[in-house]
């Protein structure tokens, strides 16, 4: 571990040592979590897909079916979802060949993705590409026009479809599992691995590279129409964060700031330490918690922001705190999910990692993805605003997929191959309704003969 780093945490076991064994204030509650199993009929089984929504409507790309055999059970359907009617239209991805450079990216799992307003954003992804005959990370950003996509696959005019499809190449778009969000006009490329090659233990023949770092860029169009990517400035975050599994999350900070967090999880000096990196416009920091672990990995993450108390909530349902899971979570049945982790930043230290019962569901899959409603009042990366909800009970997304087996989940481990899920969950937040101050009734004094 790097002599910064080292110092760094030494400093924080100081910190945390000189305000002694103070438990952390909860933060008031007003809200809960209800998860309730759901049916949409002919929805694939899924998991590491990237998904976007339009006017009530999904539209879901790439990710791993567990049917295919030709491209490893790559999804090779641009699924269109109305939930509300439990209808799905496909479109065979195979269509869009000639109307843009890379159709396997469409493919991929593991994208990275961002939907802003009608626009959809799907970079990099790993897959297959019969250009190079073998797997590769993509370097594309493919982008989407929701509305025409979506209306053209449900009246089956797979022609015209095509229109609302464009993509733009750069050599570091190639990676998987990395993270990408926007902030005004400018994105975000967070993080995540370059990977060729075919993952399998048994007979590995792949290069793997994590990247510590964020790339931030624009996208425009020059005279002729044609979209271009333009490199406006990075930021490696090595020195300060150097670890390769890591999770991240869209936050809206104290402050008000919109940003993202980057929570790992280490040991150090036989000690556990849960950690994160807070990003935000200008600049950064690191944090962590001694003898705690956020059980991130591969979990399905809701973030949720107060704007009045100025809290940020990040839940985590169903994952654990090591990347390969419990073995027994790993190859044997799931277990019921029956409590949720809550962390919570405020703006008054210490934050808070509190586990937190809810109503018990059989998950089938990690890494399930939770599909956000677009009606509730979110912010631009979407994190829900809590404050703007209404008193009661809000249907404030889905919950879809998820795969049987996290070791590693990229096609096949050597001997377990990772299957999919076509699990759904309706999502419900009760905001809980304010109780009216009730006054004392002063005590009356009985009348004595």
């Amino acid at each position: 571990m790097k002599n910064k780093r080292s110092i760094q945490i030494l400093m924080t076991i100081l910190y945390l040592f000189a305000i002694g064994n103070t438990p952390l204030v909860t933060a008031q509650e007003n809200f809960t979590l209800q998860i309730e199993a759901a049916n949409i009929y002919a929805l694939p089984p899924l998991h590491s897909y990237a998904h976007a929504q339009y006017n009530g409507k999904w539209l879901i790309l790439g990710g791993q079916t567990s049917e295919d055999e030709e491209f490893t059970h790559a999804n090779l359907e641009v699924i269109v979802v109305d939930p509300a009617e439990n209808k799905v239209w496909t479109m065979p991805s195979e269509e869009l060949y000639g109307k843009i450079p890379s159709v396997e990216q469409l493919t991929s799992c593991y994208a990275q993705y961002h939907q802003e307003d009608g626009q959809f954003y799907l970079l990099g992804g790993y897959g297959y590409s019969p250009e190079y005959e073998g797997y590769l990370t993509f370097p594309y950003m493919t982008v989407i026009d929701l509305k025409g996509a979506i209306e053209s696959i449900i009246a089956h005019d797979f022609a015209k479809a095509g229109r609302y499809f464009h993509q733009v190449q750069d050599d570091y778009f190639g990676v998987m599992e990395g993270f990408l969000t926007k902030v005004k006009e400018e994105f975000y490329l967070v993080g995540g691995i370059e990977f060729y090659g075919f993952f399998d233990e048994e007979n590995p023949t792949f290069s793997k590279v994590p990247r510590r770092d964020i790339l931030k860029f624009k996208l425009e169009k020059n005279r002729e129409g044609i979209l271009e990517v333009k490199h406006t400035d990075s930021f490696n975050y090595s020195e300060d964060f150097d670890e390769i599994m890591p999770t991240y999350v869209p936050q809206v900070f104290p402050d008000g700031k919109e940003g993202f967090s980057i929570f790992s999880n280490e040991a150090l000096e036989g000690q556990n330490f849960a950690s994160w990196l807070d990003y935000f416009e200008p600049g950064h920091s690191i944090s962590w918690q001694r003898n705690a672990k956020i059980p991130h990995y591969h979990s399905t993450i809701i973030p949720i922001f107060d704007k009045k108390s100025k809290l940020m909530h990040t839940i985590f349902l169903g994952g654990c705190d090591d990347f390969l899971c419990d073995t027994e979570d790993v190859y044997g049945a799931l277990p019921e999910i029956d409590s949720m982790m809550q962390f919570t930043q405020k703006d008054v230290l210490p934050n808070e990692l509190l586990q937190k019962k809810i109503e018990p569901f059989t998950n089938f899959g990690r890494d399930a993805k939770f599909l956000l409603n677009e009606q509730v009042p979110q912010y631009k990366n979407g994190v829900i605003k809590l404050n703007k909800l209404p008193e009661g009970k809000t249907q404030i997304g889905y919950i879809f997929g998820g795969a049987s087996s996290v070791n590693p989940m990229i096609f096949q481990n050597g001997d377990i191959l990772a299957l999919a899920t076509n699990q759904v969950f309706n999502v419900y937040l009760t905001k809980k309704t304010k109780q009216p101050k009730v006054k004392s009734t002063p005590k009356v004094k009985p009348d004595i003969d």
